[in-house]
């Protein structure tokens, strides 16, 4: 026999089924405003200062507010405030410039340079291949006096190697000393393409591998650098990472993998403690090794260079690394401007973290020069730490 549900049974379960939603809907909006009102007291908590100081200022302060000039010192002064030497904010002009950095091209002439000692001009320490700099016959030791008519001691130094980058398409006028010559050349801005990577083979038949940083093209650069020391069936390669200040992760555990056995090349653990581990496969390459470091070499230098050591048993040649063991994340905000914000710790294979330590060297030289003086302008005859390298190798210590 059929049961049948009289019309009042069914408007009253729709009733409770009404109310009870009713209910579950208020209690989770009462849930989301609560959150929402924690949210909002806490930020009062911790910005109110800022607030009431934002206050006071636009009531009395005498002068124009820049807003755009007030929101990045507030940032960039967010950013200092986490002590961290790797973390900062980047107005639009530092947000473009890293950029460029990392992706391993930037607009100017192409030249590496440094402030002469003696007279506190700038040296021109290297010309790229195919630059503006090399069209106009720019060569390495010339000394650049004057940017746009106006003398760089005047400018003062840093101001003068700002100037000479600019917009692409426009042309910059520079006084130059060379020896008792003075001459003016007028290269027009290109976008330059930054050579991290140079090779070349010693007296000795060793090859030396000189890596200035790592960006996203350095693979690009390095395998056939790697491949014409290997073709030229050398008896071992130094790898100078002097100076190399360190740069894309990625690149340098791709250029590792190509040199190192099968196993583990970084542990990286995020802040809330998840790890994730990069590994090489098990080709490699089969030479004794060396490496020169200095106390610029940082971040991923130190990386390819514990790795190296742990693998190979290449010996490190120098002095103390610097101890960046941590990784950054380069955000946009938005509009033009950004953040690196470290967000990770690593540790290479042998699982010794060097953050702030550094990497001791298995062999302590100290060059006798200046930082001023970079290590790829140092002739062969007063570079100690690569005659070092090259003895321990030549010895069969590598």
């Amino acid at each position: 026999m059929k049961r049948r549900f009289s019309w009042i049974t069914l408007l009253c379960t729709c009733i409770i089924c009404s109310v009870l939603t009713f209910a579950l809907t208020i209690f989770a909006y009462q849930r989301v405003v609560n959150t929402a009102l924690l949210d909002v007291n806490d930020m009062q908590q911790r910005y109110g200062k800022l607030i009431k100081l934002d206050k006071l200022v636009r009531e009395i302060y005498v002068h124009e507010i820049d807003e755009e000039a007030l929101m990045d010192g507030i940032l960039t002064g967010y950013m200092d405030g986490l002590g961290d030497l790797h973390s900062f904010y980047m107005p639009k002009d530092l947000y473009e410039d890293n950029w460029n950095m990392l992706s391993g091209s930037f607009v100017g002439i192409g030249i590496t340079a440094v402030q002469d000692v003696e007279t506190l001009l700038i040296r021109v320490v290297e010309v790229f291949d195919d630059s503006p700099a090399a069209s106009v016959g720019l060569q390495t030791g010339d000394l650049i006096e004057a940017v746009e008519g106006t003398p760089v001691t005047e400018m003062g130094y840093e101001a003068a190697v700002e100037a000479i980058p600019g917009e692409e398409g426009t042309v910059v006028n520079l006084t130059v000393r060379r020896g008792e010559q003075q001459l003016t050349v007028s290269p027009t801005r290109a976008r330059v393409e930054v050579p991290t990577v140079s090779h070349e083979i010693l007296d000795s038949g060793l090859g030396l591998l000189r890596i200035t940083e790592f960006d996203l093209t350095t693979p690009d650069q390095f395998y056939p650098a790697l491949d014409a020391l290997i073709a030229a069936k050398v008896p071992g390669i130094i790898f100078d990472l002097r100076d190399n200040s360190g740069g894309e992760l990625n690149a340098v555990c791709d250029m590792l993998d190509r040199l190192v056995p099968e196993g583990t090349i970084i542990e990286i653990v995020d802040a809330a403690g998840e790890a994730e581990i990069i590994t090489s496969d098990s080709n490699q390459l089969d030479l004794p090794m060396a490496v020169l470091v200095n106390g610029y070499t940082a971040s991923a230098a130190e990386l390819f260079s514990a790795t190296l050591r742990h693998y190979h048993e290449a010996p490190l040649v120098g002095e103390t690394t610097y101890g960046k063991g941590s990784v950054q994340v380069f955000q946009s905000l938005g509009d033009g401007t950004g953040a690196n914000i470290s967000y990770a710790l690593y540790y290479p294979a042998d699982g010794e973290g060097y953050d702030g330590v550094g990497l001791e060297p298995d062999h302590t030289v100290e060059m006798p020069l200046a930082y001023d003086q970079l290590a790829k302008s140092v002739a062969y005859e007063e570079d100690i730490q690569l005659q070092k390298a090259e003895q321990l190798l030549l010895d069969g210590q590598g």
